[in-house]
């Protein structure tokens, strides 16, 4: 009789059943242990050879009296645990490796409460599997915590003597990771540059301090050839931030992100650098004029970094530097308050200087520190009336929110080591690239004027036109009444509005609607080119798609380490890891950043403790060790 065959279920892997099937012997075993940690027992290896192998609960004795025999003709005796697991090796040349379960004995008798002591627990396998998804691992970690860690949430004891293992084993299987791939990022530029030709990289290294003739990874840049090409197509317009990576070293991924004419976010160039500072931006900054020139007749968003904006004078005098509003904001409310932010996009959506000259008055009234703040900042860098050639040059962007899109999008690539995580972006790019290439296509082949993001916001406006009433001064200036009875005044010819939307976003309000149709043009006579389906598709469709660069880390890294090996090689030729940038956490991190203002369970505030087993950072409701006992009965 045959038995079907079953797939691992990840989520469900304790709980075996006869025909699933394993990769290897290895994950067979570390299912064994998972389920062993979760019902309470320990296990032992009876028979195990290259064909097959039994896992039997360690109080199961042999005896020469019973009644049911296992398939392998051993009895068990009189009140011993029946719980076993038969496993054999897959025949055939083409499942080599794999084994398949034949039988699985549920049956548990000897289940106790109480913590398991001399387990699988206190194995350094088990540990450093299973420590890393539970809690953070930093080089300062007490072996303590982690003791505390899985003795809550897996409810097993673990030695001093095992998580202190546990420890210096996580720590140094990621150093040694992330710092092997420094000596294949060599090679993974020269695949790039053999595989995707046009590719403008720059790798910068320093000499060793204590053997020059090592070079040292200090910074390095990728901008494929595509992005020229874009970014013509898009609007002239960039955001650029910076992240921190979540490796074994102290490091920072730089971005410029330009936006499509359907609002997606397209990520232009990245970089990898020590930290931001004037001098990684300057390189930065450098290198990506140089990959895309037509950056410097374009507009920049950024934060208020220092650094940043020191740097964005190696750009040109024919860059238009804007900041981001929403950071702007930020630090505004952090100075005066929450209840002064209506007065802030007062001065930032002025649309004339006397319109500036009144917000100003009006913030004055209420808030002098805030008015000193802002007259501190360039007008022209944030206020839409300063702003050179202001609405053309905005391009519907008021924060660097493209950049930080991408950065979230990156979270989990952030964690690789670098050559893996170049390698992601890389692969991220790509598949963004011909998304967006197939849905203008779609969009193209409909005749469709606009993308459908445009189209979406263009129905709603000509919808809310209906509604208002209106009254013209000339053929350029129109008053605009609402349902609520609240007045507009636009501007055609200036293509201003005193909503702001016009003029912010480049696309016509509800108001202007209303004014165009009243004079008789063509509302397609005010949307920009930029935002048609044919500026769409030429973005992503008059060059081919980014190529999937066929690279093997883990071989590269063995022949950097038989060149390290060889006496005859000059070292000069391999990169090594930087010197002296670590970084504390390795492990689970935090996905977000905290809340200004609210307490900080890491700091100790706040903290619950739990009345059933008297534990931090839960109550009796949610204690894991309760749920466990009354599910115990």
């Amino acid at each position: 009789m045959s038995s079907s065959l079953v797939t691992v279920d990840p989520a469900r892997k304790m709980y075996l059943q006869p025909g699933q099937i394993f990769g290897s012997i290895t994950l067979l075993i570390e299912c064994i242990e998972d389920w062993s940690i979760e019902e309470h027992f320990k296990f032992s290896t009876p028979v195990r050879c290259k064909l097959r192998v039994r896992f039997r609960c360690s109080k199961w004795k042999k005896s020469a009296a019973g009644s049911v025999a296992d398939p392998a003709g051993r009895v068990p005796a009189v009140n011993s645990c029946g719980w076993y697991v038969y496993a054999t090796a897959r025949p055939g040349i083409e499942n080599e490796g794999e084994w398949e379960v034949k039988v699985v004995e549920r049956v548990h008798s000897c289940v106790g409460g109480g913590a398991l002591k001399a387990s699988v627990a206190n194995t350094s396998r088990w540990l450093t599997r299973v420590v890393p998804e539970l809690m953070e691992v930093k080089r300062d970690t007490k072996p303590h915590q982690i003791i505390d860690t899985v003795r809550i949430l897996k409810r097993v004891e673990v030695s001093y003597k095992a998580a202190n293992n546990c420890k210096q084993a996580i720590v140094g299987q990621r150093a040694k990771l992330d710092t092997q791939q420094f000596a294949a990022l060599p090679g993974y530029l020269e695949a790039l540059e053999g595989q995707e030709l046009g590719t403008h990289f720059h790798s910068e290294v320093i000499s060793h301090p204590d053997f020059p003739n090592q070079r040292t990874f200090r910074r390095v840049f990728i901008c494929p050839p595509q992005s020229f090409h874009s970014f013509t197509h898009t609007r002239q317009f960039f955001a650029v931030d910076g992240t921190f990576l979540k490796g074994f070293y102290a490091q920072t991924l730089l971005l410029a992100v330009g936006v499509d004419a359907n609002n997606h976010y397209l990520p232009l160039a990245w970089a990898v650098v020590e930290s931001e500072n004037k001098a990684s931006w300057e390189y930065f900054f450098y290198h990506l004029k140089y990959a895309i020139p037509q950056v410097l007749d374009a507009a920049i968003i950024s934060d208020r970094d220092k650094g940043l904006l020191n740097a964005e004078e190696i750009l040109g005098p024919g860059v238009t530097r804007l900041i981001c509003l929403h950071h702007l904001k930020e630090n505004f409310k952090k100075k005066v308050g929450l209840r002064h932010i209506g007065y802030f996009w007062g001065v930032a959506n002025a649309t004339t200087e006397q319109e500036y000259s009144l917000a100003i008055q009006r913030l004055g009234a209420v808030s002098g520190t805030g008015v000193e703040y802002l007259s501190n900042i360039a007008k022209e860098m944030w206020v839409t009336a300063f702003i050179p050639d202001g609405v053309q040059r905005r391009c519907g962007q008021r924060t660097s929110n493209a950049a930080e899109v991408m950065n979230s999008m990156f979270k989990e690539i952030r964690e690789l080591p670098i050559v893996d995580m170049l390698m992601g972006i890389w692969d991220r790019v790509m598949k963004l690239r011909y998304d967006y290439r197939q849905a203008a296509l779609v969009s193209l082949q409909k005749n469709e004027p606009f993308p459908p993001r445009i189209l979406t916001i263009i129905q709603q406006v000509r919808t809310e036109a209906h509604q208002h009433s209106l009254q013209m001064s000339s053929d350029n200036l129109g008053l605009v009444i609402n349902r609520d009875r609240q007045r507009y005044v636009v501007n055609l010819q200036a293509r201003t509005c005193t909503c702001q939307e016009f003029q912010n976003r480049d696309l016509p309000c509800s108001h202007a609607v209303a004014c165009i149709w009243k004079v008789g043009r063509r509302l397609d006579e005010f949307i920009p080119a930029r935002y048609t389906t044919t500026a769409w598709y030429n973005t992503y469709g008059l060059i081919e798609n980014l190529t999937a660069i066929a690279f093997s880390v883990k071989d590269e890294i063995a022949n950097a380490n038989s060149l390290y090996n060889d006496p005859e090689a000059t070292q000069a030729t391999i990169m090594v890891a930087p010197v002296g940038r670590f970084r504390d956490t390795l492990g689970r991190r935090k996905r977000k950043r905290a809340v200004a203002g609210e307490a900080s369970r890491a700091s100790g505030a706040g903290r619950q403790e739990c009345r059933t087993c008297g534990r931090v950072g839960h109550n009796s409701r949610t204690c894991r060790f309760q749920t466990y006992l009354d599910a115990r009965g």
